[in-house]
């Protein structure tokens, strides 16, 4: 028996005992000598995932994956490491390996599972999630069915299986914070709210929690505790604006002398939302540096609205003070009763004689249309629907169809005949109002032409989905933010062709 085998002899022997410190250094010393050892490093791997070295693990399952293609559990604990890692697809080859050799293990089932959500195949994964629950409804894997349910757009099932987590193990924070979500979705803010107490009760540092729980009080139209609270969404990872490096003092809504910068956040649809409160901060003294993206600069800059207009992809202008955009309600202390909302807050730049121009052969009313929500911000998938699901409004005679779209998704084309792109015109948010300038009416999904049609006072109808954004409250046609607006949602079904139907028969009421 050589040394290696000597020592993987002893190792093996410790990990019997659960002497994982003992086998450790053991099998350290088996692939100093053998670096290719199949089995010292399947057991080197094994160790090293339940010690959290991820890394480390893979590098000892890829080297011992040929030699152990026909062992389930190296099979499942490789798949685990791989889906800790990230990649998805490689754990679920892995976990379907191992299953092929134990098909009735609810782990490796569990295992797949999770591989399959992390993918966004959540359809397929969800009857090995009613297996794994039938089988062992624990905490997690109940609160993992949740989550599956929420992707598949089932919020209510998912509120039932959050509620049974919580049952289960009431101190578990993952799915009271879950269980906020869900009743979120389904507009039920009070019990969101609650939810949410709770998980930041387990978990007084969850960033996430705060935030939600504060888009809920917005939602039932709290409007002075929700700006308040929403100020939790600076401690959430990842950026919200360019300007998050200023250093620069906080502006707190008092009169002041000197220069403010007003630096947008978050979506181009919510600087425009927010750019209603300029007027009101310009009311308290000194001036207004406006602070934007690119895209909306020529826009803003094109205003006359007593502030000075400056592009985020250069560096910051000499200022005294700062504020971020979605922090202005706060501080001037607007409520749902007094929120600014005038007939238009913005006018479109004076270029609406190209596009007269471009549309002189349109024939009958003019309508904008939008049918996709891209990565503006989370949730843009099911703010969006294919254009075949409009074809009720494609039936109304007497309009002319104008795609306000910038990109056109590629299961859209070609377009229809009746619908005209223009988007090589499109470079900017300036010449979007302006073509809105010119049309009867904008029809769209939740994206930033729904905040421009309203902040320039244009008329617009808005397709909502079923537990829409804060920003449309609930169970209203109309909107505070925006006179010109007219809301459709989608009813229990989440489904688009009621809204589809509702807004082609207005739409044909317009014609008589």
């Amino acid at each position: 028996m050589t040394d290696s085998d000597q020592l993987l002899t002893q190792a093996i022997a410790a990990l019997r005992d659960s002497r994982i410190a003992d086998a450790a250094p053991l099998l350290d010393a088996v692939l100093a000598q053998a670096p290719d050892h199949p089995q010292a490093n399947a057991f080197k791997a094994a160790i090293s995932l339940l010690s959290g070295d991820t890394a480390g693990a893979l590098r000892h399952f890829a080297k011992a994956a040929d030699a152990h293609a026909d062992d389930p559990g190296f099979n499942q604990n490789y798949a685990t490491a791989l889906l800790s890692s990230g990649d998805a697809s490689a754990a679920e080859n892995h976990a379907r390996r191992a299953l092929a050799i134990v098909p009735g293990n609810i782990d490796v089932k569990l295992l797949l599972a999770r591989s399959l959500c992390a993918q966004g195949r959540d359809a397929e994964a969800l009857p090995f999630l009613h297996e794994a629950v039938a089988d062992q409804p624990s905490m997690s894997t109940i609160n993992d069915l949740g989550l599956a349910l929420m992707e598949l757009n089932r919020p209510g099932d998912a509120a039932d299986a959050f509620a049974r987590a919580t049952e289960i193990d009431p101190n578990a924070f993952a799915p009271w914070h879950n269980r906020g979500n869900a009743a979120l979705d389904q507009h039920r803010p009070e019990v969101a709210i609650a939810a949410f107490d709770q998980a930041i009760r387990l978990r007084p540092d969850h960033a996430p929690s705060h935030v939600h729980r504060a888009q809920a009080l917005l939602l039932s139209g709290r409007y002075q505790e929700g700006w308040e609270a929403y100020e939790a969404r600076w401690t959430l990872p990842g950026h919200l604006t360019l300007r998050e490096h200023l250093s620069s003092p906080l502006w707190d809504g008092t009169p002041f002398t000197g220069r403010l910068l007003v630096y947008a956040e978050q979506g181009y649809g919510d600087s425009l939302q927010f750019a209603r409160f300029l007027p009101g901060v310009a009311e308290r003294g000194g001036t207004v540096i406006l602070d934007v993206p690119p895209a909306l600069y020529p826009l803003f800059a094109s205003q006359d609205g007593g502030y000075e207009v400056t592009r985020q992809d250069a560096p910051p202008p000499a200022h005294d003070l700062r504020i971020p955009m979605m922090s202005l309600p706060r501080v001037l202390g607007a409520t749902l009763d007094s929120l600014p909302a005038p007939a238009a807050y913005l006018q479109a730049p004076d270029d609406g004689g190209a596009w007269r121009g471009r549309l002189a052969d349109a024939r009958g009313l003019k309508v904008g249309l939008v049918w996709q929500a891209f990565a503006e911000r989370r949730g843009s998938a099911r703010r969006s629907l294919p254009l075949a699901a409009l074809a009720p409004l494609f039936e109304v005679p007497d309009i002319a169809w104008i795609s306000l779209q910038k990109e056109t998704p590629r299961d859209d084309l070609p377009l229809p005949a009746g619908l005209r792109d223009v988007s090589r015109h499109l470079d900017s948010f300036a010449d979007t109002a302006s073509l809105i300038d010119q049309l009867d009416l904008v029809i769209t999904v939740d994206t930033a032409v729904a905040h421009l049609a309203g902040a320039l006072g244009r008329p617009v109808w808005v397709m909502l989905p079923n537990g829409g954004d804060w920003r449309w409250l609930m169970d209203r046609r109309d909107s505070p933010w925006y006179p010109s607006a007219r809301l459709y949602r989608q009813d229990r079904t989440r489904t688009w062709a009621p809204v589809a139907e509702a807004v082609a028969h207005d739409l044909a009421g317009l014609n008589k």
